[in-house]
Parts: structure tokens; C-alpha cells; sequence
């Protein structure tokens, strides 16, 4: 080769080689430039200021948002404005100097004029110790607990902690130290100095499901509500009752079956009952917390008493010629024993309360000095446990020539009540309400002490208010509305008194479902009902429908808390709150049995008493429905597993046991079908025993009963 074309060649290469590295350079500087950095924010353990003692060091926490999202992009540099207060690392580590204040500031390296600055206070003293205000401690999913911390010493340090959580699956903890639990496990709870001097303190938190009430809603149904969600058997399960405060002795209750829809909240069906004024003790080894509570059962029933306070209106004729004397008490079903009266205030002039030597009885004795439209005093008393309870006594008193009125607050109703057949089913408006229902929450006194009274509502009468001309039910819509009320005395039409009454009608909730049993079939005829607890004035909101053929039901009802909703004609209950139309479907733990009897030729059957007592004392009544339901008129009942025995009167009662018939006739009218029994065949006593465990079909013997003269 040519040395000229050589020495070409190779400067052409040279040339090409520098060019490349031209271009990869200023590709990498391209690169850089375009690297933009938004926002540069810094933080300390306590917070966006930084606290440290004198000696001790605080680690900042910075983050720099840029992109790209690389390491060398991120890269900042600190610098103290005081360096004689407190300095800083090139890694972020501030020591304090002496006490005082200065300002720390982090300025991104690849944008200068991207920067923050943190406030920085040196304390004179570090923290010696944090403490918690708690022991470990167990906690339901769903429930919190607020910690507090303590740190030493008290003067020249500083006193807030950063609160953290080893497992936040488990339990959550604020900056305030409220603990929140969130799933069943442990999790430690640390509350820790933030001046550098790495302190700390801890405890445990477990968290799961534990019991948040207990309750007696049958004599053989308890009610146990968890405060999360576990599946739980009956052997999970511990009963026990006790007789009395002073008793150590425990009696197992045997648990038959237990039943939930949400394992939150069940229901569990013991062989035996339990009783008013007993202690009753449940205990779930399973659970992770709160397994054992412990209740005195002061009503079964599930709603019970209007709280500690009833309401009595007394109306009295005012005769000047008669001294007043009359006895009074509280008569509250939750009292233990007898109620220890300890007072009786507010009595009307002219009356004064003596009190028996063992203040177990009251009288009220005096003359009323004058006319009293509502005085109200109030009783106060205890009981054998100590619990305070009181009742208000309103006055009312007339004259002979003077009738006194006085009316209760405002009731709230349902719009419309589907029961009744004149009320307008499908419409939001138009309520049904009578006379009665209103005159009912007037109270007089005075004159003869009868009375007559008419109610209009804006000087038109109830049945113009409710009807049309032609009799057809006019739709009102929802709210509130005053009755006029005059009370005129039937002895003496002169004597008259005028009131108001005032209602609250509201649209109401509709609540539907269905109700089948243990095996999944319908439980038809069956009731579900509904009671809220009772106001002062002892008024229940309620409901109470029966279920169709096919288990279904609808019940129109006022939106609130339901204490017992049942499912059937023997009281299952289970707990409901309805704000909003609400499907409700009910599974209960029996089996329908029907009983059919060896009588020859019976076609049906007319029940007067027959009763169906379980081996643990529960009896149940047989139902036949013998007026309209079912062309067999088989009789049934609905029983939990176990065993029974039919139990009827003896020959000798004036009551049938049992009525066969050998025809049943059909007839339609209508849409209307209906059924009666023909042709009786005297009346029969029924026995036998038989075990259930499923829907089944069970034949009793009959014996016929003498036929009785006249």
C-alpha cells in the first residue's frame, strides 16, 4: 500500500473514531440536561421539625422527586445555618451543639434551585426513659385504644414520641397513639424518643374476634355478639348459670345447636332454660380475646321494661269533701327483689309521701288545695342490687265543675298500615287511624268521670279527614298532624274540655323474606314479629305478620332498632336494625313435623289442645288452621331436633283434644278460596312419643272420647 494513501487511511479512522466519541458524549450530556427535579421535601422522626438533645444526632429522611427516576439525580447536599447550634452530615445526620434554634438546608444537586429547609431545636437534655400508659393488651377487630407515653426526665426534653406498629396487617397505630385493630394476630406497639437518644417503649396488641354482648332472648335461645367475625360450632360453645350474687356454684348448660348468618352474631339453642335473676356465664375458649362475659339476666323477653322510668297518669275528682290517699311502687321486671324506696319529690300542694319502717311501701295521703292540670312527681327507690330506679306520677285532678285535660307527646306511626283492609296497599300515602287512637292519648278528669269525645282534624271530622264521598279511603302523604280533641262530660253536656293531640306520620320501611326451616323448606303460617324498645310512656314501635304458604312475608314498619324479630309462631329471634327497606331471610333450626293419627275415614282435623313437650320441659303447640289453608288440614308443628311426647287433657275435661272430620268442602269466591270441615266423627284423646331429626310425618294413636250428655 501507498505510505501517502496509508497515512489517509489511518487519519480517516482517526477522524471516524473521534466523531463517534464526539457523539456518545454529548449524548450523555444531553441525557443530563434533561433531568428535571419537582420537588425536594425532607422530614424528621418527629416530624417537619427536627428535635435533638445536646450530644445526640437525628438521621433526616429526604426525598427528591425527579426524573429520570435515578440514584444520581437524587443527590442532595445540607448545610446548617448555625453550625455553634447544631451541624449536619453529608448524609443527613444532624448533632446537636448546644441548646438553641437554627435551620437545616437540603438543596438538590442537579437543580440548585430546588431546595427545602427543616427548623431545627437543640434541647438542653436528652430522654432518659419512655414509658406506655398500658400492659399488653388484646383487642377486637374494629376497636381501638388510646396509648399515652411518658418520658423522663420531665423539664428540658422533648416530649413527644413517634408510634409505630411491627405488623400494620394486624393493628395500625396514629400519631396520637390511638391503636386500631384490623385482623386476628400480635403486632407490637413502640413509642420512641425523637431527640436521638433511642429510647423506647413497647407493648403487645392481639387482635381477633372476642364476645361484645350476651343476652337471654328465649328461656332456651342465648345470643352471643362477637366483635369480629369466627366461625365457631356448638362445642365451641361453654353455658352456665349461677342463682345469685353470692353463688359460686356453676350449672352446664347442655348446648343443642347453634345457628348464624354472619358468624357475628349467633344464636345458640340450649336443652335447658334459663331464668330471670340468674347469672348467666358464657365462655369461648376458641377466641382470641374477651372469652369469657358473664351477665345477670334482668329480662328475657328481649325489649322489656321502658327503661328505669314508667309514666302513670292518676285522674281524680276533686271532692273537698274527701281526703286523698292512695299507694304507690315501681313495678319493674328488671328489679332484684324488693325496691328500697329512698324519696318521693314534686307531690302536689296539699299531699305528703309516708313511708313504711322498712321503706318497701309508700303512701300518698292529703287534700288536693287546688286544681292541678300536671304535676308530676317522681319516686326514686333501689333494689337488692344496688340499681337506682324511679317513676314519675302526673297529676291530673278536676273538679265537679271543671273537666282538666293533659295529652301525651307526639307518637310517630306508619303511614299506613298494611293490615288493615281500607288502607290504600300500594301507595306511599294514606294513613288508617281512629278515633280511638286518638282519644286513647287524652287524659281528663273531673265532672262525673265519663266521658264522650270528638276529634277533628282542621275543623273537619275523622271520616271526612279518611274518606270521600263515596266511601273510598283519601291518601294522605307523610308528616305531622294535630287532632283537636273536646271531652264532654255524658252527665252533664256543659262540662267540657278541649285538647290537641299530635302524630308523626312517616313513610315507613318494608322489610320481606322468607322463612324456611332446617331442611330448607318453607315455613309457612309462622309469624315474624318485631318489637323496638319501649319509650317512657311504655309505647313499642312493632310489627307482626304472618308467613305465607311458601314461607314469604312483608311487614310494613317504622324505620329504627328491632330488639327481637322472630321467625316463626314460637318466638325465634334474632337481632335487626331497619333504617331502609331490608330483605330478611330467616333459617331456623327445626323440622316441620306433621302428625296424622290412625282414625278411620278422618279427612281433617279441628285442634282444641293438643301439646307437643320436648324431653327437656319446652312445650310447643300443634296448629291445624282448619278455617282456610289447606285441603288436608293435616296438623303440624315445627320442632327442633330431639325427642317429644304428646301430652292432651284427660277424658274428663270440658275441652276437646281432638275433633275428626270425614269431608272437607271447597269453595271459591273470588280470588278467595276457602275450606270447611263436614261431618264430624266425634272427638278423640291422642298419645305417643316420637324422635325428631328432619321433616317428617308422625301417626299418633286415637282413642275416642265418650260422647257427654247435655
Amino acid at each position: 500500500m501507498n505510505r501517502r494513501l496509508t497515512k489517509a487511511f489511518i487519519g480517516a479512522l482517526s477522524f471516524a473514531a473521534a466523531l463517534s466519541t464526539a457523539v456518545v458524549f454529548n449524548a450523555s450530556d444531553a441525557q443530563a440536561k434533561k433531568a428535571s427535579v419537582k420537588k425536594v421535601t425532607a422530614s424528621a422522626p418527629s416530624g417537619k421539625n427536627v428535635y435533638v438533645a445536646k450530644g445526640k444526632k437525628v438521621k433526616i429522611t429526604t426525598t427528591v422527586k425527579v426524573k429520570p427516576n435515578k440514584k444520581a439525580n437524587k443527590k442532595v447536599t445540607y448545610k446548617s445555618a448555625n453550625k455553634k447550634i447544631a451541624t449536619v452530615s453529608a448524609k443527613g445526620v444532624v448533632k446537636g451543639v448546644k441548646a438553641g434554634k437554627t435551620k437545616i438546608m437540603i438543596t438538590s444537586k442537579k437543580n440548585k434551585k430546588k431546595k427545602t429547609v427543616l427548623k431545627v431545636c437543640v434541647k438542653k437534655a436528652a430522654v432518659k426513659k419512655v414509658s406506655i400508659n398500658s400492659k399488653n393488651f388484646v383487642l377486637s377487630a374494629g376497636g381501638t385504644k388510646k396509648l399515652t407515653a411518658k418520658v423522663t426526665p420531665k423539664k428540658n426534653v422533648y416530649k413527644k414520641v413517634a408510634w409505630t406498629s411491627s405488623n400494620k396487617k394486624v393493628a395500625t397505630v396514629t400519631s396520637k397513639g390511638v391503636v386500631k385493630g384490623l385482623s386476628e394476630g400480635t403486632a407490637k406497639i413502640t413509642a420512641s424518643a425523637v431527640d436521638g437518644s433511642k429510647k423506647k417503649a413497647s407493648v403487645t396488641v392481639k387482635v381477633g374476634a372476642g364476645i361484645a354482648s350476651v343476652s337471654a332472648v328465649r328461656k332456651n335461645v342465648i345470643r352471643v355478639i362477637l366483635t369480629g367475625k369466627k366461625a365457631l360450632s356448638a362445642a365451641d360453645f361453654q353455658v352456665q348459670t349461677r342463682s345469685g350474687a353470692s353463688s359460686t356454684k356453676y350449672l352446664t348448660k347442655h348446648v343443642e345447636s347453634v345457628t348464624t348468618n354472619d358468624q357475628k352474631i349467633y344464636d345458640i339453642t340450649l336443652k335447658e332454660q334459663v331464668y330471670a335473676t340468674d347469672y348467666l356465664k358464657v365462655t369461648i375458649s376458641a377466641l382470641a380475646t374477651n372469652k369469657s362475659v358473664e351477665i345477670y339476666i334482668d329480662n328475657i323477653s328481649g325489649y322489656g321494661d321502658a327503661g328505669n322510668t314508667e309514666v302513670s297518669y292518676v285522674k281524680f275528682n276533686k271532692d273537698r269533701k274527701n281526703r286523698y290517699s292512695n299507694n304507690f311502687g315501681i313495678g319493674n321486671s328488671n328489679a332484684v327483689g324488693a325496691i328500697t324506696y329512698t324519696s318521693l319529690t314534686g307531690l302536689p300542694s296539699g299531699l305528703k309521701a309516708y313511708f313504711s319502717e322498712d321503706k318497701t311501701e309508700v303512701l300518698v295521703r292529703g287534700k288536693f288545695a287546688n286544681i292541678e292540670r300536671r304535676t308530676t312527681a317522681v319516686l326514686s327507690g333501689y333494689d337488692e342490687k344496688g340499681t337506682v330506679f324511679t317513676k314519675k306520677i302526673i297529676f291530673v285532678v278536676g273538679s265537679d265543675t271543671q273537666i282538666v285535660t293533659v295529652t301525651e307527646p307526639v307518637s310517630t306511626e306508619v303511614a299506613y298500615r298494611p293490615n288493615d283492609p281500607k288502607t290504600i296497599q300500594n301507595e306511599e300515602s294514606g294513613f288508617s287511624i281512629s278515633s280511638y287512637d286518638i282519644r286513647d292519648k287524652v287524659h281528663a278528669a273531673g265532672g262525673s268521670g265519663d266521658y264522650s269525645y270528638d276529634v277533628t282534624y282542621n275543623g273537619k271530622s275523622l271520616s271526612e279527614l279518611r274518606y270521600d264521598k263515596d266511601y273510598n279511603l283519601v291518601a294522605i302523604n307523610p308528616g305531622t298532624y294535630r287532632f283537636d280533641v273536646t271531652v264532654t262530660d255524658d252527665n252533664n253536656e256543659s262540662l267540657k274540655a278541649s285538647d290537641a293531640v299530635t302524630f308523626n306520620f312517616v313513610a315507613g320501611v318494608t322489610i320481606s323474606g322468607k322463612v324456611v326451616d332446617a331442611a330448607g323448606q318453607p315455613v309457612k303460617y309462622g309469624y315474624v314479629t318485631g318489637f323496638t324498645k319501649a319509650d317512657e310512656y311504655g309505647r313499642y314501635g312493632a310489627f307482626n305478620v304472618r308467613t305465607e304458604k311458601d314461607g314469604t312475608y312483608v311487614a310494613r314498619t317504622l324505620p329504627g332498632d328491632y330488639y327481637t324479630c322472630a321467625g316463626n309462631a314460637y318466638d325465634y329471634s334474632v337481632g335487626n336494625m331497619f333504617y331502609a327497606n331490608a330483605v330478611k331471610n330467616f333459617k331456623l333450626p327445626v323440622y316441620k313435623v306433621n302428625i296424622a293419627t290412625n282414625i278411620a275415614g278422618a279427612a281433617g282435623y279441628s285442634v282444641s289442645n293438643l301439646d307437643v313437650i320436648s324431653s327437656y320441659g319446652v312445650t310447643y303447640r300443634v296448629s291445624d288452621y282448619d278455617d282456610s289453608y289447606d285441603a288436608d288440614h293435616s296438623m303440624f308443628v315445627y320442632l327442633p331436633a330431639g325427642s317429644y311426647e304428646v301430652v292432651t287433657y284427660d277424658y274428663d275435661s270440658s275441652d276437646n283434644d281432638i275433633t275428626a272430620y270425614g269431608k272437607v268442602e271447597e269453595s271459591t269466591e273470588g280470588t278467595f278460596k276457602e275450606y270447611r270441615l263436614l261431618n264430624s266423627l266425634g272427638d278423640y284423646k291422642v298419645s305417643g312419643n316420637f324422635t325428631v331429626n328432619g321433616n317428617s310425618t308422625v301417626v299418633l294413636n286415637a282413642e275416642k272420647k265418650a260422647e257427654q250428655e247435655g
